[in-house]
């Protein structure tokens, strides 16, 4: 696979592969003006690879198979219009169209990269998210009617704790931060079981934060977000196609977790949103519930409940609780 940068003779292949992935976005209930506007028209594509705009395309036996877009704004790249084509789907081409734009845009010395996709794109949320791009915001009715999520990825080296390493841990060791977070003033190993260690930081607004330390196979240090979500079907009526019912459980921070139909997951997303995060702090009351109706063939009833994360959440095998084991 060839990740290279875009000439002007690859505009209508762009502007093609963008239609055909978009299109498709029909059956999940996108809008015809939100798709309509997400195709970017060739004249833009033109425009954008003549005017200093990153765009890549990813090519396969001289096929051009993907795309994505950066523009860089106040040294930020706005990554964009990220697509591949339908029979190339699910061959990691996106994964490697992202990591080719983040290069680029440690080159051209930007601090952070950061997006906006709509609700509908449940692959490009997961993709996002295992990228390490953290979920910074909510968009209702944002764009033609549709919710849109923010996410934002701090560059190594440029902000807070991000990439950087952290000396002195314990006993000389070193990590490599996976996550950006607030500087932390004060550390301190809470608890050490099966080669990982639980780590304290004391931010300087006196926040606590937690992070796990693996040894092997290298030092990494990973950050724990300080809110959990622990949902349940509170109720039901007529028939779930997911197989969703009533007692079911989840507990995860803000990664949709294992089990839970992505339909659901982004009905409720607002209602997690506010109960997470405000004025992007993490603060309120440590617990707190609501209701969420997501509607099927029948319908259900989400409780959810917000919690802060606490050492306690960490079982004596050194896992993550409800971390999967094995």
């Amino acid at each position: 696979m060839l990740i290279r940068e875009a000439r002007l003779e690859d505009v209508e292949t762009i502007h093609e592969i963008l239609t055909t992935a978009f299109w498709g976005l029909r059956d999940r209930g996108y809008s015809h003006r939100a798709l309509e506007a997400a195709i970017v028209p060739p004249e833009e594509i033109a425009r954008r690879i003549g005017q200093g705009g990153c765009v890549l395309v990813a090519e396969a036996d001289r096929l051009i198979v993907g795309t994505v877009t950066g523009l860089e704004e106040h040294e930020a790249l706005h990554v964009c219009s990220l697509a591949v084509r339908p029979d190339w789907q699910g061959q990691e081409i996106a994964r490697q169209l992202m990591e080719a734009l983040e290069n680029v845009a440690r080159q051209r010395g930007c601090h952070k990269l950061w997006l906006q996709t709509a609700w509908a794109m449940t692959e490009a949320i997961a993709l996002y998210e295992r990228l390490g791009y953290r979920r910074e915001g909510y968009q209702p009715r944002q764009f033609y009617g549709e919710d849109f999520v923010m996410f934002g990825k701090v560059l190594e080296g440029k902000e807070g704790m991000e990439g950087t390493e952290i000396q002195g841990l314990t006993g000389g060791e070193r990590a490599v931060v996976e996550q950006e977070t607030p500087w932390a003033r004060a550390y301190e190993v809470v608890r050490a079981v099966a080669g990982r260690k639980l780590v304290r930081f004391v931010t300087p607004e006196n926040t606590d934060w937690y992070g796990t330390l693996v040894s092997e196979p290298e030092p990494r240090l990973t950050f724990h977000e300080p809110v959990r979500f622990v949902v349940t079907v509170h109720a039901a009526q007529g028939v779930c196609r997911a197989g969703h019912k009533v007692g079911d459980r989840w507990e995860f921070d803000w990664c949709t977790p294992a089990g839970l139909c992505g339909s659901a997951y982004h009905t409720m997303y607002p209602v997690l949103h506010g109960l997470g995060l405000t004025n992007g702090r993490y603060e309120g009351p440590a617990a707190q519930e609501t209701l969420v109706s997501c509607p099927d063939e029948g319908w259900l009833t989400f409780r959810i409940e917000r919690q802060r994360w606490t050492p306690e959440m960490w079982d004596e095998s050194g896992q993550l609780e409800n971390e999967p084991k094995g």
